[in-house]
């Protein structure tokens, strides 16, 4: 796998907490020992949902995966093309 797209604008609820989204974004990175270098492009518009994926970001620093979030999937697109 080269990339992943997760488009989270349509989203109305989303019922993780950032404890949950760091054991998430902890299980990803032992993915990395398989996926070595993966991008990572999130939409996202709602605050909350920004704070999520800053939290999966953050847990992914050391890792070779490149995470970002983005406003649109045209951007998103670009990153990963």
């Amino acid at each position: 796998m080269k990339y992943q797209i997760c488009d989270f604008t349509d989203v109305l609820t989303f019922n993780l907490t950032i404890a949950e989204v760091e054991v998430i974004s902890a299980l990803d990175k032992r993915a990395t020992n398989w996926n070595k270098s993966v991008k990572v492009a999130c939409i996202a518009t709602d605050d909350y949902m920004k704070k999520l994926i800053l939290a999966y970001t953050k847990g992914m620093q050391e890792s070779n995966w490149s995470c970002m979030i983005f406003d649109n999937i045209n951007d998103a697109k670009k990153m990963v093309c």
